[in-house]
């Protein structure tokens, strides 16, 4: 009596669940470095605006230090919007445009080309200019000789808010303590909103807005 031969291998059944399981796992795997991705990202953007953060307060905080009060003026455009302000400290100058105005033909800082894009600058303004007095009825243009502070980079970071008070210091006429809080966060369309980060539309939009608010106090005439 003779044994008939079986074939072996995998019913046309069992080579589908394999294949949808194959699949699921390859699409959990997907995922996975999408978030992962994703997280990353994030962390880059917020790394970015809180090393933006400490080193704009680091540099007003030691120009300030060493100024006399007498010498420091705060302006802007509007006390209500502001496009932008200007931050003099002695020949030292600081520029901004918010983000949101940056390619606005009437925003407050242009440079001797026209450009808006002034996120945030510093440069001297020598001993004849005063920045922060109109000439004329205007603000004297940006020197394109300056040092970007905000520059777009990777992560498009932007300053979008700036205000600046001041009181004396008791005793000392010749002193003013200045309270400064600002925000620097993602300069994306529809992202913002306000001084945070829309609800998320999508993926995108959430991997890439990060916003921080910063305040900080720095003392004139403190020498």
């Amino acid at each position: 009596m003779t044994r008939r031969n079986q074939a072996v291998g995998f019913t046309l059944v069992e080579l589908m669940l394999s294949m949808a399981f194959i699949a699921i796992l390859l699409l959990a795997i997907a995922l996975l470095v999408l978030q992962i991705s994703s997280i990353y990202n994030k962390g880059l953007t917020l790394r970015a605006v809180n090393e933006s953060g400490r080193t704009i307060i680091s540099d007003v905080q030691r120009t300030l230090n060493t100024a006399s009060p007498q010498l420091t003026t705060y302006v802007n455009d509007d006390d209500v919007t502001p496009t932008g302000g200007r931050l003099c400290v002695g020949t030292t100058v600081y520029a901004w445009n918010f983000g949101g105005y940056l390619d606005d033909s009437t925003v407050f800082n242009k440079d001797v080309n026209g450009v808006t894009d002034i996120r945030l600058v510093k440069f001297n303004s020598g001993a004849t200019t005063d920045y922060c007095q109109p000439q004329s009825g205007t603000y004297p243009p940006i020197p394109l000789q300056r040092t970007e502070m905000l520059a777009a980079g990777d992560s498009n970071i932007a300053l979008h808010t700036f205000s600046i008070s001041d009181q004396p210091v008791a005793g000392d006429d010749s002193q003013r303590i200045y309270l400064i809080d600002l925000v620097i966060g993602t300069n994306e369309a529809g992202v913002i909103a306000g001084n945070g980060c829309r609800l998320p539309e999508s993926r995108v939009d959430d991997e890439y807005c990060a916003v921080n608010e910063f305040s900080f106090t720095a003392r004139a005439g403190n020498k």
